[in-house]
C-alpha cells in the first residue's frame, strides 16, 4: 500500500480511503514485538513483512498475504493466514460475489 509519495500509483485512492475512514492507519504499539520477530524471521521475510505480522498479532487478526515466506513465518507465530484466493473463496461462499471463474 502506498503511504508516501503523492505521485505513486494508488496514492490518490489511498488518501481518499483514509479521508472517508474506509482505511485507517494503525501504529504498532509494541516495538519490542517487532524486534523479537525480526530476530527470529527466516530469510525471505523483509522488515516490512515483520511489521505486517506484528500488526496482525497486535490486532489479533489473521494475516492476509500471498508471500509464502511471510505466510510460513506467521504460522510459526500462531497466526491464521489467508491469501487472495482464500479471500475470493470466502467471499463467494458468503454470497458477496456471484461466481468465481478463470479469466
Amino acid at each position: 500500500m502506498v503511504t508516501q509519495g503523492s505521485n505513486l500509483p494508488g496514492s490518490q485512492e489511498l488518501a481518499a480511503a483514509c479521508e472517508t475512514g474506509f482505511v485507517q492507519l494503525i501504529e504498532i504499539e509494541n516495538p519490542q514485538l517487532v524486534a523479537e520477530l525480526r530476530q527470529s524471521a527466516p530469510p525471505g521475510v523483509s522488515d516490512v513483512d515483520v511489521k505486517v505480522l506484528a500488526l496482525a498479532i497486535q490486532q489479533q487478526l489473521p494475516l492476509l498475504s500471498d508471500d509464502e515466506p511471510l505466510r510460513e513465518f506467521a504460522k510459526t507465530q500462531g497466526r491464521t493466514v489467508s491469501g487472495s484466493i482464500g479471500i475470493l473463496i470466502q467471499a463467494r461462499l458468503e454470497g458477496a460475489i456471484p461466481v468465481l471463474k478463470p479469466l
